[in-house]
């Protein structure tokens, strides 16, 4: 998918036509807006049961228009109103646009069959005039109000509702990206400024490359999609796509998922992982794909303006409370203990958590990643826990990982770390914490009951097994 390349000059040829084509009373088609000022397009027969739009090459007249995403004119002719004939000087192109065939009389078909296809205008009852996609950036064309065989009329549907096109993300893209990632997944922090540094900075390994959703100039869906390049097992592919609510219904999310796939399969992909909202519609939507689900997991939200945190401790004899600013000269203790602790975390793809720049990058240097909230506790003098945080860097604050090293597992270290790292966040004004647990990880779902964190969303991994 993505952008459909520059059209090439097309070839035209004369068609003989030896007798006048009558269009059927049924339908009137023509642009929306100033028709007079854009003087319609014209329409072709071919043996009377296939229609295709009309295009010239040969020079401009006043009623050419060249929009800027072409190179050539599109040859705007007369109206197309009930009774019109069409006459012998109609012309056809000797290939239609892009290798799209015309649609045969009585032939149903949809946007979705034909691809990135700018509309169908009906002429006729079932006869349809294929548009270029080159038309909509011109002027919305419309189906005018329709009654056939005494049904009631159907309202006119605009060219931009039914054209969407995905393509590569773009660093102008960053603002609306992490819009659309909120909305749709407001449990999650992400901003212009993480996005972007994401795709600048993850590891080249991981092909990370985002996929945008566009309608009519608006970004409407996101996708993440990538290699899990730590994972001994090659093939492990991802892609979580997610629309805007209230862009739904568009095909966004369905073009977003194939061009995806295509991707990923033409990398050597061999399974495909995909985080799903647990809402029968998504569920659905992943199973018709061939998605089996696996684990999941739940969002959990606590207030930090208004709620009760539990009381701060005392640090027992031995144990030293540090944020992680404090190891800024040398970061490489609490990468030892970030491996440890995420090597035991529930998963369904194996990780080996040993490339330190890697780390730095990912993880350390990220700028949604707070050093200032971040706490670690230390037994003599070394990392043994910690709650590692980030912010939105507004009123936002969501805790990444909580865990122990093996070693001093069962002290309460981690519920200690935690607890120090979410006081010093409301007291640095923060009025919401995030965080996220699989459902099968209890005693985390327990400590963070403890805080006071309640449920509000679930997710399901869902998994695709390539041939």
């Amino acid at each position: 998918m993505g952008e459909r390349p520059a059209t090439t000059n097309p070839q035209l040829s004369p068609i003989p036509i030896n007798r006048t084509q009558r269009i059927p009373n049924g339908i009137e088609g023509r642009p929306l807006g100033e028709p007079e000022a854009a003087d319609s397009f014209g329409i072709s027969p071919s043996s009377g049961r296939r229609l295709t739009l009309s295009r010239r090459t040969r020079g401009r007249d006043k009623r050419s228009v060249a929009p800027s995403s072409l190179d050539h004119p599109v040859a705007l002719q007369r109206p197309v109103r009930l009774g019109d004939r069409v006459r012998s000087e109609a012309e056809r192109l000797r290939q239609p646009p892009h290798g799209r065939q015309p649609i045969p009389h009585r032939q149903h078909t949809s946007p979705r069959l034909l691809g990135n296809l700018g509309a169908h205008l009906l002429v006729g009852r079932n006869p349809r005039t294929v548009i270029d996609v080159d038309l909509q950036r011109h002027k919305p064309i419309v189906p005018h109000l329709t009654k056939i065989r005494g049904t009631q009329p159907h309202p006119p549907r605009s060219v931009n509702d039914m054209t969407v096109i995905v393509r590569d993300f773009r660093p102008a893209d960053a603002e609306g990206f992490a819009r659309i990632r909120h909305l749709a997944l407001p449990f999650m922090l992400s901003t212009a400024e993480s996005v972007t540094y994401d795709v600048a900075n993850m590891h080249p390994d991981a092909h990370f490359q985002p996929l945008v959703a566009e309608r009519d100039g608006e970004l409407i869906g996101t996708a993440q999609v990538g290699f899990a390049h730590d994972s001994p097992q090659p093939g492990q592919g991802y892609l979580n796509v997610y629309v805007h609510p209230d862009r739904q219904g568009h095909g966004a999310g369905s073009l977003l998922v194939k061009t995806a796939e295509e991707r990923l399969a033409g990398l050597n992909a061999t399974k495909l992982f995909s985080w799903v909202l647990d809402k029968p519609a998504n569920r659905t939507f992943a199973e018709k794909r061939g998605y089996r689900a696996s684990r999941s997991a739940h969002f959990l939200r606590l207030d930090l303006a208004t709620g009760a945190l539990p009381p701060l401790q005392e640090p027992p004899a031995g144990v030293e409370l540090r944020p992680a600013a404090d190891f800024a000269d040398d970061p490489r203790p609490l990468f030892d203990l970030d491996a440890e602790a995420s090597g035991d975390e529930p998963s369904d793809i194996d990780y080996e958590f040993t490339n330190y720049e890697a780390w730095l990058k990912e993880t350390w240097q990220h700028p949604l990643f707070s050093h200032e909230l971040t706490s670690i506790a230390l037994v003599d003098g070394r990392p043994a826990a910690f709650s590692a945080a980030r912010t939105d860097g507004g009123t936002r604050y969501g805790t990444v990982i909580t865990g122990t090293v093996r070693a001093h597992r069962g002290r309460g270290l981690a519920k200690l770390a935690k607890n120090d790292s979410l006081h010093r966040a409301r007291a640095a004004g923060f009025t919401e914490a995030f965080t996220g647990n699989d459902t099968g990880n209890g005693p985390m779902l327990a400590i963070n009951k403890w805080f006071g964190y309640e449920i509000c969303a679930t997710e399901v991994r869902y998994i695709r097994e390539l041939g």
